[in-house]
């Protein structure tokens, strides 16, 4: 009895301990989770490392305009699109919002830019249209050597990247 007790407790703990680094609306690993994963990673690999971020370009309107019902499906076609187009290995999150990160270990900017292209093929691509709403994404990207990187050093690199990309218009990619 003790034992199934025990077992049962355990399974609870690993049931909120889950929820509690996963986004709710997309199941991707959430700004906890991400940190902690990503960190976790950079230990792992001392080779190229590859951080991208990507936003959805004017999501507050398309919520103002189409509704959240409208907004949420936008955040959710977003994060299929990064799973379709990410690496085996690699971390995605969903950092609040309109803001996704993808963490790719031993990948260099021609990698990461691949995989960003990849991303925005994919969302360029949507057949169906989200009550008349079309978004877009813009992608900021960070390379760095993993033996002298952290998860803040590389955010901050890719979040001014991410600035770039926006400058330049929509759909743009910044590195």
């Amino acid at each position: 009895l003790v034992a199934l007790y025990h077992s049962d407790m355990l399974q609870r703990l690993r049931v909120l301990y889950d929820r509690s680094i996963r986004d709710g609306l997309t199941g991707l690993l959430n700004r906890r989770g991400a940190t902690d994963a990503i960190n976790k990673s950079l230990a792992l690999h001392a080779a190229s490392n590859a951080m991208l971020l990507v936003d959805i370009n004017n999501l507050k309107m398309i919520n103002d305009m189409r509704g959240h019902v409208t907004g949420d499906a936008a955040i959710a076609r977003t994060a299929q699109a990064i799973r379709e187009s990410i690496r085996e290995g690699d971390e995605c999150a969903r950092m609040g919002g309109d803001e996704f990160v993808v963490f790719s270990p031993d990948c260099d900017a021609d990698g990461a830019r691949e995989i960003a292209q990849g991303i925005l093929a994919k969302l360029s691509r949507q057949g169906i249209p989200l009550a008349g709403a079309r978004f877009s994404v813009s992608i900021g990207i960070a390379v760095h050597d993993g033996a002298s990187s952290d998860f803040a050093r590389m955010y901050r690199d890719a979040d001014a990247a991410l600035n770039h990309a926006r400058e330049d218009g929509k759909s743009r990619i910044g590195l």
